[in-house]
């Protein structure tokens, strides 16, 4: 048993080492990687999207009121349709589709940081939206690896 779930992983990071950040690929992936039979680049999407949300999701900073108006806004961004559809898209291997709402959902970080100086309120996801943009490029780049049918 030990040895299936080495499977997987190696496969999560032979997928990773051709994204442009594979540390956080990999690091946001490993500890799912042995609830799959087979890890391949569609697999590693599936679970990049949902580390994705995951992440947006846990974000509840301590925050003044004015930041938490910025912040439910860059909520209302991270989870929109560039998530919600991503399982529908994933799901036809539709790797195009996938890429521009990727590209959409870091748009939409960069919007939110805007947001916070607009309420000229330092943004206290700052770093959560760096990792989310780097996260929107791996799939990007994992969106490039998905064989068609």
């Amino acid at each position: 048993m030990h040895r299936g779930r080495c499977l997987p992983v190696a496969a999560v990071a032979s997928v990773c080492k051709n994204t442009e950040f594979p540390d956080l690929c990999r690091g946001s992936l490993q500890k799912h990687a042995g609830k799959y039979d087979t890890v391949d680049s569609l697999t590693v999407l599936e679970m990049q999207v949902d580390a994705f949300k995951k992440q947006v999701r846990a974000t509840n900073p301590a925050v003044t009121p004015e930041q938490r108006r910025a912040l439910n806004l860059c909520k209302s961004f991270y989870l929109d349709a560039k998530t919600t559809s991503m399982p529908h898209a994933i799901s036809f291997r539709d790797g195009i589709t996938i890429y521009a709402a990727m590209t959409m959902a870091a748009q939409d970080m960069q919007n939110c940081d805007e947001e916070f100086r607009k309420a000229a309120a330092k943004s206290p996801v700052c770093d959560l939206n760096r990792s989310l943009i780097e996260m929107s490029e791996n799939c990007r780049a994992v969106s490039n690896m998905i064989p068609t049918r």
